[in-house]
């Protein structure tokens, strides 16, 4: 799970450094999967009641990493949206 949220964070510093715009869609594609991951992983910790679980209940961690997930697939869905426009719009244009 550590390595997960890691992993999150670094990406999406990674994405903010992107070189194109493709770059970026497929740096916050890992983001996305990492984000999930870590709720998936908090998860099976609260279900499986184990070591110091309650911790991660109390502060709400489950439903955090599912809102930056939700985050991140919006920002991703948006830019893809954004492109597609562009890209329908350069096509009339020509």
């Amino acid at each position: 799970m550590v390595r997960a949220a890691d992993s999150t964070s670094n990406n999406l510093i990674e994405a903010d450094n992107a070189s194109s715009e493709n770059d970026f869609l497929h740096k916050m594609g890992i983001a996305l999967r990492e984000a999930r991951e870590s709720q998936a992983a908090l998860l099976k910790l609260r279900l499986g009641s184990l070591d110091r679980f309650q911790q991660t209940v109390d502060g709400n961690l489950e439903s955090e990493a599912g809102q930056l997930a939700a985050i991140f697939a919006s920002i991703i869905l948006n830019m893809r949206l954004r492109l597609d426009e562009e890209r329908r719009q350069g096509k009339k244009s020509r």
